[in-house]
């Protein structure tokens, strides 16, 4: 069994421009994300880990007071791009609001996005059991010349 290269594509487009993903965690909300590949979003999440280990000896040591509010300004600027399916206490809809995603009390919704932006960046490998359409040609002998 081999895996159908063209598979393997990324879908830039996606991932670029943003797609709508269903929360399966909070059943009616939506979020339209971009993916984590993302070129500005990696290029700047790299450099805020490259000051974290700088800082803390390791990305991964950097307390939660400081990695909460620097993932939410980055889904923020670079990842969610809309939501559907929040609604305000007196029942109205309640519109994207950039602002409110960079409130600590709502970090959940940045959880979402990451996750999210996941689903985006994924390829669906597709594998294929007849491997000989892909397989060079043998050559046998050689080459005959004319003399």
């Amino acid at each position: 069994m081999a895996i159908n290269i063209n598979s393997l594509r990324a879908n830039r487009t996606r991932i670029d421009e943003g797609d709508w993903v269903w929360i399966t965690a909070v059943p009616g909300l939506e979020l339209k994300v971009r993916g984590l590949n993302y070129a500005p979003f990696a290029a700047e999440h790299s450099v805020v880990r490259g000051q974290w280990r700088r800082k803390y000896g390791d990305a991964a040591d950097a307390p939660p007071d400081v990695v909460g509010p620097a993932l939410a300004r980055l889904c923020v600027k670079h990842l969610l791009l809309d939501w559907r399916g929040l609604q305000k206490e007196d029942g109205s809809e309640q519109p994207y609001d950039r602002e409110m995603v960079l409130q600590p009390d709502f970090s959940a919704i940045v959880d979402y996005t990451i996750w999210a932006a996941a689903r985006v960046s994924e390829i669906e490998a597709e594998y294929v059991t007849d491997t000989s359409k892909n397989s060079p040609c043998s050559s046998v002998g050689g080459s005959k010349t004319a003399a």
